[in-house]
């Protein structure tokens, strides 16, 4: 089975399955993982409050307005 993190914008409430694959790219294999959140901005609205969660395989980013009350969903890229 395979987890997930998701990217939830509490700005304008868009919300992305995060790949650390790809973050690994601009970011290094070295960056810690516990410092992921500060890079990332909504790429909708290029706000920082971004949360990130950790999502099941079958989980999509929807459900994290359930999570997060009224929802605040953003798709999240790596600020470089």
């Amino acid at each position: 089975m395979r987890y997930y993190y998701g990217g939830y914008c509490r700005k304008c409430k868009h919300g992305a399955r995060l790949s650390l694959i790809k973050l690994r790219d601009p970011l290094g294999d070295n960056f810690p993982p516990s410092k992921i959140r500060a890079k990332l901005t909504c790429e909708r609205c290029g706000s920082r409050a971004v949360t990130i969660t950790l999502l099941a395989p079958d989980q999509k980013t929807e459900s994290l307005v359930k999570l997060f009350g009224d929802g605040d969903l953003p798709s999240a890229m790596v600020k470089r």
